[in-house]
């Protein structure tokens, strides 16, 4: 902020004064524009906030997809590990 140069009379401290709030006033609009332009580009909440480009696969998921995605990868392992154990099970002769 600059200094407060002096004045001659009080009409012109109150116009210097009214100069200065008006120009933040400008300062003050440019900036809230800004913050409403850059908060506009914020995806809304929930699971779209977080993009995640899964191996495999061209396009971005959401946490939900991922998941999903996770869950399934999990249960496919899941499966063939109870499928080998099985078959090692019927190799060794093990009942179970």
């Amino acid at each position: 902020m600059s200094e407060t140069p002096k004045f001659e009379t009080l009409e012109e401290y109150c116009n210097w004064g009214f100069e200065q709030l008006s120009q933040a006033l400008v300062q003050l609009t440019n900036r809230t524009t800004a913050l409403e332009q850059a908060v506009s580009k914020f995806p809304p909440p929930g699971a779209d906030m977080i993009k995640y480009k899964i191996p495999e696969r061209e396009d971005y998921s959401n946490l939900v997809d991922l998941f999903d995605n996770l869950y399934d990868r999990i249960r496919n392992l899941e499966d063939e590990r109870d499928c080998l154990k099985t078959r090692l099970n019927k190799i060794e002769g093990i009942d179970h």
